[in-house]
């Protein structure tokens, strides 16, 4: 799956220190749009002028950017990556507080709490029935 990552985007990477994730992925700079219709086309330019250089949208794909997000968060001191799939939503007094998983050797039922549980298991969501 491709992704169109606009230039605000980039620069949010950048403030966060994350610019190098779409790096070495063959992501592609976009620098605005073409349109075609009729026999006609039009060029809209993102308004790039004030901005550094290397500010532009970036095409990659999904899978690699994802991958290269996991890795640079595994790096991290302060982070413990935990791998598995997602069963289903911890829930407590209408909150969630985390999630039920199985290992990643599918062999084990695990529950992981934390004040944050974002839900991104992409547009086929199972969980998002349950929030």
């Amino acid at each position: 799956v491709g992704e169109l990552l606009q230039p605000g985007g980039y620069l949010k990477l950048i403030e966060l220190g994350l610019e190098d994730c779409v790096k070495e992925i063959d992501a592609q700079r976009v620098l605005g749009y073409a349109l075609f219709k009729d026999g006609k086309h039009t060029k809209l330019s993102y308004p790039l002028e004030t901005f550094d250089s290397d500010v532009a949208g970036r095409s990659f794909h999904n899978g690699r950017f994802v991958q290269r997000m996991r890795e640079k968060a595994a790096s991290l001191s302060n982070v413990r990556l935990e791998q598995g799939t997602v069963t289903s939503l911890l829930e407590e007094n209408g909150t969630i507080k985390g999630v039920q998983y199985k290992t990643k050797e599918g062999n084990e039922l695990m529950r992981l709490y934390a004040p944050l549980t974002i839900v991104c298991d992409g547009c086929f969501s199972n969980l998002r029935r349950s929030l």
